[in-house]
């Protein structure tokens, strides 16, 4: 079985508990869970043009039915009725940020974003988005994927940006809601308490090799985005 790199939502839940004997057994039941039936890059694709100026909530659903496929049409869409309407409110210069790679070593990484760069009130907002609707974030989840999200987007340009999270999870049946998370609303881990978390992941990872997972196949040619925090 081939070892995924968990994505940023699912690291925290692995490595943030108190807990580091359970680091190994949950990154098994994130592998065991296997791939969703669909994903929510057609409702990601659309947050750009939602923010950047007028549009109808008709015609960017349209553009999303399009995109979507036919198994998460319906939940693509329903993202989409709870975003437009904050986006629009908060019209102005936005772009596209593409998905970042933080290095926790030269064989471990995170996946984070992508996000989209929107400005609200002279202030640069770098804004990700949460869309899973059964699987709720706890607050020390969010605290720890705005961490690694800042690790990973506020350099550069953006250094100074806030971060923002926009949560559309409704677990339990319940109807979504959208619910938004700031950087600057959050206790977030300082920098011993997260790269310790991160040396954890590498562990996990490193301990799953050696029981027979198989690394995926290395990439190369590819700069890296994060620092090698931890060798060997």
């Amino acid at each position: 079985m081939e070892l995924k790199k968990p994505p940023a939502p699912d690291l925290g839940a692995i490595v943030f508990p108190d807990d580091p004997a359970g680091d190994v057994d949950r990154y098994q039941e994130f592998l065991l869970r296997g791939a969703a039936a669909f994903n929510y890059s057609p409702v990601q694709s659309m947050l750009r043009p939602m923010f950047s100026g007028p549009c109808s909530l008709a015609s960017v659903t349209i553009r999303c039915a399009k995109i979507a496929s036919p198994v998460g049409r319906a939940q693509n869409l329903e993202v989409i009725q709870l975003v437009h309407p904050y986006a629009q409110q908060r019209i102005g210069h936005s772009r596209d940020l593409p998905r970042e790679r933080y290095t926790v070593r030269k064989d471990v990484f995170v996946n984070v974003g992508p996000a989209v760069l929107y400005v609200e009130h002279q202030r640069p907002i770098i804004s990700l988005l949460y869309a899973r609707k059964t699987m709720q974030l706890r607050e020390w989840e969010i605290a720890f994927w705005l961490r690694l999200a800042e690790r990973a987007y506020l350099r550069g340009d953006y250094r100074k940006a806030t971060l923002e999270l926009l949560d559309l999870s409704a677990p339990n049946g319940r109807d979504r809601i959208l619910r938004s998370y700031r950087s600057d609303q959050f206790s977030l881990p300082d920098d011993v308490k997260f790269d310790a978390r991160l040396q954890r992941f590498a562990d996990a990872y490193v301990a799953l090799i050696k029981s027979g997972f198989a690394p995926p196949p290395r990439r190369t040619g590819r700069k890296q985005d994060g620092t090698d925090l931890f060798k060997g």
